[in-house]
């Protein structure tokens, strides 16, 4: 206990209440310094993280467009499409109109995409014969489109 609260039977001595002072002073600011370490080291980097960016690049930017590199088949575009069993290519879940096709990752050199793309299926069974593919396409909202626009002067 603090000497102040000994009551009227002081059972302490002065030099034992100065050093319990002490002793409770210090423990008190030891305390308050480690809140006040632990609250700088782990709560405000927590919430600096919500309103500053952290993303630091690793490497230097080597002046290769992705758009000079695509017909090397090193790179590939994300092309929604999932594999099924009996079937020798992924089946394409998209529009790939206007994607250059060295984007997509594999070729079909027999039957080109179409045959694999859902979303001619999709044109023939919602579209009628009458429409063209323009407006085919308009009725077919579930589906993605897959763009690509080169830099000019790679194609």
């Amino acid at each position: 206990p603090l000497p102040q609260f000994q009551g009227d039977n002081q059972w302490m001595t002065n030099s034992q209440a100065k050093l319990v002072s002490i002793y409770g002073w210090s423990s008190v600011a030891i305390v308050g310094v480690a809140v006040i370490v632990c609250f700088k080291e782990n709560v405000l980097p927590a919430i600096e993280g919500i309103f500053n960016s952290t993303y630091e690049p690793d490497g230097k930017d080597q002046g290769i467009d992705f758009s000079s590199v695509k017909h090397l088949h090193e790179v590939a575009a994300y092309v929604p499409q999932f594999r099924e069993v009996g079937f020798a290519h992924p089946l394409i879940a998209c529009d790939i109109q206007k994607l250059d096709e060295d984007l997509i990752g594999w070729k079909d050199f027999q039957h080109g995409y179409d045959r694999h793309n859902l979303f001619h299926d999709a044109c023939r069974i919602f579209g009628s014969d009458d429409d063209d593919p323009q407006v085919a396409r308009a009725k077919i909202r579930c589906f993605s489109s897959v763009h690509h626009w080169p830099v000019p002067g790679t194609d």
